[in-house]
């Protein structure tokens, strides 16, 4: 915890593995759902924002969260920046986040959705969706009842 940091919540049956880091700072926290799996070296930044992961959610080596940002005006030194959050990052159950992906603030991922390896979260992602891409963007969905939602819903994770 740094300054001002809140509880990292941990449910029964979560697997954190080696090298991970969870950290929490100016008010954000961190709650990762029950039998949820962490591979090793994630990286979670919870800081003015929270970082809510659900149940059963299983997360490859090397995934980057972060619940802020770092202002950028002219003038100001960036060590010197505020940090500020435009809401957090939420992750519904069952999802699947593939190695090195990076989920950045004011992202929600869908129940059961699948974020592809290398995949960077910058918005919504609907529940059963196959996201990827730079920023990702839906693919495909999982499931046969929501493939009526392609090219419907939310722009931010298109």
């Amino acid at each position: 915890r740094d300054q001002g940091g809140g509880p990292v919540r941990l449910g029964p049956g979560v697997h954190l593995h080696r090298g991970s880091i969870a950290q929490t700072g100016q008010g954000g926290s961190l709650t990762i759902g029950a039998n949820t799996s962490i591979q090793a070296r994630c990286h979670f930044a919870a800081y003015v924002g929270n970082i809510t992961i659900g149940a059963g959610v299983q997360i490859a080596p090397n995934c980057a969260f972060f619940s802020y940002n770092h202002g950028t005006e002219f003038g100001i030194p960036m060590r010197a920046q505020p940090v500020q959050s435009v809401g957090g990052i939420e992750i519904g159950d069952d999802a699947w986040l593939g190695t090195g992906s990076i989920v950045l603030d004011g992202s929600r991922i869908g129940v059961g959705a699948v974020i592809a390896a290398g995949a960077v979260v910058t918005g919504d992602i609907p529940p059963g969706a196959v996201a990827a891409g730079v920023p990702a963007r839906v693919r495909r969905y999982r499931m046969a009842e929501s493939a009526s939602r392609v090219g419907h819903g939310s722009e931010a994770g298109r």
